[in-house]
């Protein structure tokens, strides 16, 4: 908490070092003032690029995005597609369980995605999702103009049932949701979430 004076002063940083198991197995985070002492909150095999990370009061959530080009070689080169992962955490610091991927991401290379925290419902269950993307790609149906687009998409969060509240509705008849695309849902230990990527509205601008 460096305060607002003084966030872009380094000497007032403190550096994530990693965490310690307390009494009861509770996690707590080590700081230092030496960033040589830093270590990553979360380590992932492929090129990062842009991770964003927002808070999401409603559902008292921290909410991690990033986009890699997984079939580039090495990594690093923009080649090809992109995936989107989204992760969740109860602290800025993880640990982290992954709620959704988006392969095919973009569309041609998407990247820079996040959650502005100015445009999250009350309950944090309805929030937009913006990203660049490169439509130099000429994907079908896309402007070929081969600059770089902003698109934006709502995106509606739900809460996973505990399992005696799915054996309660299960006679119930469930909602069906017009989509265009379904995130597959990786695992959600802290939170599960379903994640419904709505694109019926999105938005395309391009400069002039």
């Amino acid at each position: 908490q460096t305060g607002i004076a003084n966030v872009t002063d380094p000497s007032h940083w403190q550096w994530f070092a990693g965490s310690t198991t307390g009494a009861g197995g509770a996690s707590a985070p080590q700081w230092s003032s030496s960033v040589t002492a830093a270590v990553p909150v979360l380590t992932w095999n492929n090129h990062i690029t842009y991770p964003q990370m927002s808070y999401d009061p409603g559902l008292h959530r921290y909410l991690l995005t990033f986009t890699y080009s997984y079939s580039s070689q090495p990594p690093a080169v923009w080649k090809g597609g992109a995936q989107l992962v989204i992760a969740e955490s109860p602290t800025p610091w993880g640990p982290f369980s992954f709620v959704a991927t988006s392969n095919e991401f973009g569309p041609s290379n998407g990247y820079d995605a996040g959650f502005p925290s100015q445009w999250m419902s009350r309950d944090g269950r309805t929030l937009w999702l913006k990203w660049a993307a490169n439509f130099a790609g000429c994907a079908k149906g896309l402007d070929c103009s081969g600059v770089y687009g902003f698109n934006f998409a709502q995106v509606r969060l739900t809460v996973k049932a505990p399992a005696a509240a799915k054996r309660a509705s299960a006679a119930g008849a469930a909602k069906s949701h017009r989509t265009h695309k379904l995130l597959v849902v990786l695992s959600g230990l802290s939170l599960p979430l379903l994640l419904l990527f709505a694109v019926d509205r999105r938005r395309r601008l391009r400069p002039r």
